[in-house]
C-alpha cells in the first residue's frame, strides 16, 4: 500500500512453545523477557514492512502478577529501544484509568505521550456481563475526546486522529457522527 506508516497492537497471540493462544484483550507480560521478545520482533516488521511502525496499547484493565513494571515504563522502554511509534487508543486508557480508581489525565499522563503518531477514539458503554463500562460500538464520549484533545497537546509527532470502531451493528450514520464529533473536538 505504501503507507507511511503500519499499524500493530502490542499482543501475544501464541506461548513460546506455540501451543497455547490467548485472545488479543491480553496485555503482555510487563517484564523484561516479554521486552527483549516484543523489542526484537517490532524491529524484524519494521524492515519487513519497509515503514514506520506504530504500536497501539491494548485494553490493559488488570493487575497480572507476573509484571515487573508498570505498563507506562513497560511501553516507554519498548519505544525507546525499538524506535517505533505509539498508537495510543484513548478508550484502552480510560478504561484502565478507571477500573484503577485514578484520575484519567494523571495515568495516561504517565506515558510516552512524546512517542504518539496517531490517536485512537471510540466509545465506551456499560457492559451487563462485566458490570462496568468497557469499549462499544457508540460515538466518543465527551470525555474520551477531551482526554485525545488533552493527549495532542502533548504529542509533537501526531499524524493522525481515528475513530475506532468495530462491530457488525456500526452503521454509516453512527460512523459518520463519530466522525463528525471528533473533527469538532479538535477543529473547534
Amino acid at each position: 500500500y505504501q503507507c507511511p506508516w503500519v499499524a500493530e497492537h502490542f499482543q501475544c497471540l501464541h506461548t513460546q512453545a506455540g501451543d497455547r493462544t490467548l485472545d488479543y484483550v491480553f496485555p503482555p507480560l510487563y517484564t523484561e523477557d516479554f521486552l527483549e521478545r516484543f523489542v526484537a520482533n517490532a524491529r524484524i516488521l519494521r524492515q519487513a514492512v519497509g515503514a514506520e511502525l506504530v504500536m497501539e496499547n491494548t485494553p490493559g484493565f488488570f493487575s497480572v502478577e507476573h509484571a515487573q513494571m508498570k505498563e507506562s515504563e513497560w511501553l516507554r522502554r519498548f519505544f525507546d529501544e525499538s524506535g517505533c511509534g505509539f498508537l495510543i487508543d484513548i478508550p484502552h486508557l480510560w478504561l484502565a484509568a478507571h477500573y484503577a480508581g485514578r484520575d484519567a489525565r494523571e495515568y495516561i499522563g504517565e506515558f510516552p505521550l512524546e512517542k504518539v503518531v496517531e490517536i485512537h477514539v471510540g466509545g465506551v458503554e456499560e457492559d451487563a456481563d462485566l458490570g462496568g463500562p468497557w469499549v462499544a460500538p457508540q460515538a466518543p464520549t465527551p470525555e474520551i475526546l477531551d482526554l485525545a484533545v488533552w493527549v495532542r497537546e502533548r504529542a509533537p509527532k501526531l499524524r493522525a486522529v481515528t475513530v475506532d470502531m468495530f462491530s457488525p451493528g456500526v452503521t454509516a450514520e453512527l460512523l459518520l457522527d463519530s466522525v463528525e464529533s471528533t473533527r469538532a473536538a479538535f477543529c473547534p
